[in-house]
């Protein structure tokens, strides 16, 4: 009867074992796909460049994005409260110096597609030096002809997951400030002609804003047409086969639409009308 209790011990024992070895392991292999899953970026430092005499800094800005699914995936939280706090208002804090967010702002505009947004970043990150080549060259052209004075700092980010830009050549971007560009690149989609052409449109905008009263000032819709339109011309300048979408002729109706509503608004100085 010992014998027996005693064998019936070492399997009890030998079961617990097997037990806790199956929960480790387990455990182990969800760790194990979670460091899998979890994107790995290769490209995070900035790159500087400089370029007929003037100095440019390329700042990948993917990391915050990669945060904030992972915020909204751990705690199933607010998804507009934390793309605000994980990327918005850091980013803003970086570029203006101060936490800045406006409701519906086209450009940041919480994604819904997070799983797409997910692979566009990685696409970005292993994408990274052709498209650093094609910035370096757009500015490379666009410098031969314009120059400016402050040191100019370039920010990549993810296209949005949820809007299809196609006749924007996969690029969207914005002139922050004097010094600083920002460029929202769909890596499915982004050309060299698409890149190089912001490039050339961008910078305009930005050594207007450092030469003129363009910061001091708020500025009305008239101003912003035309400014827009300097950067076209400046881009054709630049790339004798400049043709973004924004520049097609329109018909006479189309036409006298617009005027129309230029007249109309020609000192609004809110960029919602």
């Amino acid at each position: 009867m010992r014998t027996y209790l005693f064998g019936v011990l070492l399997l009890l024992a030998g079961c617990e074992n097997t037990a806790e070895e199956v929960v480790n392991l387990a455990t182990e292999a969800e760790a194990e796909e979670e460091v899998q899953q979890k994107v790995m970026l290769e490209h995070e430092t900035m790159e500087t460049y400089s370029v007929n005499g003037q100095s440019f800094e390329i700042i990948p800005y993917l990391q915050p994005y990669l945060d904030f699914m992972e915020e909204l995936e751990s705690t199933k939280g607010n998804r507009e409260e934390l793309f605000v706090s994980s990327v918005v208002k850091p980013f803003s804090k970086e570029i203006y110096g101060y936490e800045y967010s406006v409701k519906d702002d086209p450009f940041y505009i919480p994604p819904v597609n997070t799983d797409i947004l997910k692979e566009m970043i990685k696409q970005l990150d292993d994408q990274y030096e052709e498209i650093s080549r094609f910035i370096k060259e757009g500015l490379e052209d666009s410098t031969a002809l314009l120059t400016g004075f402050e040191k100019v700092r370039i920010y990549l980010q993810p296209h949005s997951p949820d809007f299809n830009y196609l006749e924007m050549g996969g690029v969207v971007a914005f002139a922050a400030d004097k010094d600083v560009m920002v460029l929202q690149i769909d890596p499915r989609k982004y050309t060299e002609k698409s890149i190089k052409q912001t490039i050339a449109h961008e910078f305009h905008h930005i050594v207007t804003m450092e030469v003129s009263d363009w910061s001091y000032r708020q500025q009305h819709l008239l101003d912003r047409v035309i400014m827009e339109g300097k950067a076209d011309s400046f881009g054709k300048l630049v790339y004798e086969d400049y043709d973004v979408a924004w520049i097609e002729p329109l018909s006479s109706e189309e036409t006298n639409k617009v005027w129309g509503f230029i007249e109309e608004n020609r000192f609004h100085t809110t960029w919602k009308i």
